[in-house]
């Protein structure tokens, strides 16, 4: 009998994360859950140094989170919190570019959405990290 609650799929170590990582893939979507933002690509690479790359190809990172997960949107200087259905309905399916993921407290995933190429940013506390490989 499986544990559930545990997160599923290859471990990410928390302690391996670079305080900003660059990812380079091509990102497919975003999800947002009540306990994880998944992060779908197509293609590439989670390098963490140059020489060091535990994860890559198609497939899912999921970020597991405790607590909420915020999503704001940048209008010039400022940040405003956007309601969690009106980011499901019209910002995440429209995340074309994941731009910079930041440890800290809390968490920060910034990316693009939509034509306008709105800068959008995702917090949350995250509590572990989970790459789930396509199986091609």
């Amino acid at each position: 009998m499986s544990d559930e609650s545990k997160p599923q799929g290859e471990a990410f170590p928390l302690e391996w994360f670079p305080t900003q990582l660059f990812p380079d893939i091509a990102l497919e979507r975003v999800e947002i859950a009540d306990t994880a933002i998944r992060v779908i690509c197509r293609d590439g690479d989670w390098s963490l140094q140059s020489d060091l790359t535990p994860f890559w190809g198609p497939g899912t990172m999921v970020f597991h989170t405790q607590g909420e997960i915020e999503v704001r949107i940048q209008e010039g200087e400022s940040w405003p919190l956007v309601e969690r259905e009106l980011a499901e309905e019209k910002l995440l399916p429209h995340f074309h570019t994941l731009e910079l993921i930041e440890r800290g407290e809390p968490w920060r995933l910034r990316g693009r959405a939509g034509k306008q190429n709105a800068v959008v940013e995702l917090l949350a506390d995250i509590t572990a990290i989970t790459w789930h490989a396509d199986e091609a």
